[in-house]
């Protein structure tokens, strides 16, 4: 069962996803002196898993909630400046164990590098920090190292029946510390 503050942040969430907003694909830079916040929930659960063999199989219970920040930032009309926040709750029935805080959290920019009448060429890096260092804790198995990401977008502007459109193309690499 979630506690009292997980079931709080996930109603939140769930209000301010209802809530109609336009918001910019990723490829694209925001406006200076303008910005955008995304809020996203998810709610993840398993007692099953698949096997080498590819059969299903069962495995100890296992949940996990998290609720992910995104807040975009228009420095100039070429940089944005990113920050993505993270909370999360872990929940492990066999090894038993528990994990409730930051999960990742990203800090970096996006910046334009090449732009048409309908596109954009883009680069982004963002370093994600670690809510824990707690690596005992299996609930935490993979959440514990910084991450380097990098990567090139390119984003495509157009109509379809007079709705607006777009396509978003990205290459990334990201580079991670520790095992």
């Amino acid at each position: 069962m979630l506690n009292k503050s997980v079931r709080a942040g996930f109603q939140l969430g769930l209000c301010l996803a209802l809530t109609p907003s336009g918001a910019m694909a990723a490829a694209w830079t925001m406006e200076a002196g303008k910005g955008q916040v995304v809020l996203t929930a998810t709610l993840s659960a398993a007692n099953a898993a698949f096997n080498s063999s590819g059969s299903l199989q069962s495995i100890p219970r296992y949940g996990k909630f998290e609720l992910q920040g995104l807040i975009e930032y228009g420095l100039t009309d070429r940089l944005t400046l990113i920050a993505s926040p993270g909370f999360q709750h872990v929940d492990i029935a066999s090894p038993a164990a528990q994990r409730t805080g930051l999960g990742f959290s990203e800090f970096g920019g996006r910046y334009l590098l090449l732009q048409g009448n309908a596109w954009v060429f883009s680069g982004q890096t963002t370093l994600r920090v670690p809510g824990t260092f707690e690596k005992a804790n299996p609930a935490a198995v993979g959440y514990t190292d910084p991450q380097l990401d990098i990567r090139a977008l390119f984003g495509y502007g157009f109509s379809v029946g007079g709705w607006p459109s777009f396509i978003d193309l990205q290459r990334a690499e990201r580079i991670r510390v520790g095992g």
